[in-house]
């Protein structure tokens, strides 16, 4: 009987990029596409390769002025928020719903000013007479 030959040698494993190694090694050799392919058709590849460029340079640009209309919408909102709110607070300083319950109250007819006036006159009116009418 013949002894297997075992050897302890460990085998060598592939690393990830052996494949891309060899076969631009094969180009550079001229092995994979022979060398006057390139000097025929370069203006071809150069034509591709500035094309690829292009699309990449193009695409850069495109997503810096998508990350810019997105900045300018969350300003938008947030300065439409301020406003509200700013409105919100005014209201409550100038206490608008008090003075229309006011004016219901005491059925006081509004009357819209065409134009601003200087002097404001307020005509008092006697309340209880009003009352006594009806």
């Amino acid at each position: 009987m013949k002894k297997e030959n075992t050897t302890t040698e460990k085998e060598k494993t592939p690393s990830k990029h052996s494949g891309w190694k060899r076969t631009i090694g094969l180009i550079l050799n001229g092995k994979f596409f022979p060398r006057n392919f390139f000097a025929t058709y370069w203006g071809i590849l150069l034509t591709v390769v500035a094309l690829f460029l292009a699309s990449i340079a193009h695409r850069n640009m495109y997503m810096v002025q998508l990350n810019k209309i997105k900045k300018l919408e969350t300003q938008l909102v947030d300065c439409t928020t301020d406003r509200v709110l700013l409105e919100y607070q005014r209201d409550e300083n100038l206490l608008l719903h008090e003075i229309a319950e006011a004016v219901e109250r005491h059925k006081l007819p509004l009357i819209n000013s065409p134009e601003p006036k200087k002097e404001i006159v307020v005509k008092s009116v006697n309340v209880a007479a009003v009352d006594d009418e009806k």
